[in-house]
């Protein structure tokens, strides 16, 4: 019922939280799984009903927002028509430390091989974020255009994920306070003093506090101090940083990596609202290869 295909007939998927620009998505053919979030009270599936600045201008005026696992539902929706197609599915998922979403894939994908015999779905937990998933994403795309089977590019992918390099300058103290992430007092006394948390995602795929510096520029100069002492030899032909609606603070980053790495290329984007329902506004992230995290 389902032709066997060559072994590179395969197609790439990945979840909403990596944050790609919907250009390079389509120049791509890659595979997008949505996940909902909800705010005021009312549900949505990505960002056709609701723009992310709309989304980041409630959440400045005290709306909080919350986030669902990508269901059954869209997961199905997502692979179906691929795998009715006759291809195989390779799959970069949004870290676990982040969301238990990685874990229903293995179980939904068990079923969906036995529903379509000769199909092969591989999940790959990526223990990364936002346009750090998003910039492996790509790297994976690059080994799968140079012809690397799904056991290569499986390989390929679990042997670099925990170089991609994640180092996030926290803006919006009172958003975290509210989200149970710090406490009011911190909150408090952080915004009172102009300190920025420095994040960055560890090898679990967890987000864990590592430096601060007083004031959003000493931070984000702070973040290229930090790329030179881990970028080592790794060939970053672009390098990739996501936004909570601060473009500036974002154009600014970039124009510093650039100047110290002479990189030429950068994707810039949003955060998206699965990550930014937790980081809130203003949060800036910068995405590269290095020797660690």
């Amino acid at each position: 019922m389902f032709p066997q295909k060559q072994m590179a007939d395969y197609k790439v998927f990945t979840d909403v939280p990596a944050d790609l620009p919907e250009d390079i998505v389509k120049k791509h053919d890659l595979g997008i799984l949505h996940f909902t979030f909800s705010i005021d009270g009312k549900d949505y599936v990505g960002n056709d009903e609701m723009s992310v600045a709309e989304f980041y201008a409630r959440l400045r005026k005290g709306s909080m927002a919350k986030t669902s696992q990508v269901t059954e539902n869209l997961i199905r929706a997502g692979f179906e028509p691929a795998l009715k197609a006759g291809f195989d599915i390779f799959m970069l998922a949004f870290s676990s430390g982040l969301s238990a979403s990685c874990a229903n894939m293995y179980r939904i994908a068990e079923d969906l091989e036995n529903e379509y015999p000769g199909r092969k779905i591989i999940i790959i937990d990526t223990l990364c974020a936002s346009l750090g998933q998003g910039l492996f994403v790509l790297k994976a795309l690059e080994q799968k255009e140079k012809g690397l089977s799904m056991t290569g590019l499986r390989d390929w992918v679990e042997a670099n994920k925990l170089h991609v390099v994640h180092l996030v300058v926290a803006d919006d103290l009172f958003h975290l306070k509210r989200g149970g992430r710090i406490s009011a007092a911190a909150a408090i006394a952080g915004s009172a003093l102009n300190v920025k948390p420095i994040i960055h995602l560890d090898d679990t795929g967890h987000l864990t506090a590592i430096k601060k510096a007083r004031g959003k520029k000493p931070a984000l100069d702070k973040l290229v101090d930090m790329m030179a002492e881990q970028i080592g030899d790794w060939e970053n032909s672009f390098f990739a940083i996501s936004h909570a609606d601060d473009l500036e603070s974002a154009k600014y980053l970039e124009t510093a990596v650039k100047k110290r790495f002479g990189i030429k290329h950068c994707i810039i984007n949003y955060i998206g609202t699965v990550i930014g329902a937790h980081t809130g506004p203003g949060t800036i992230a910068l995405f590269f290869m290095g020797d660690y995290r």
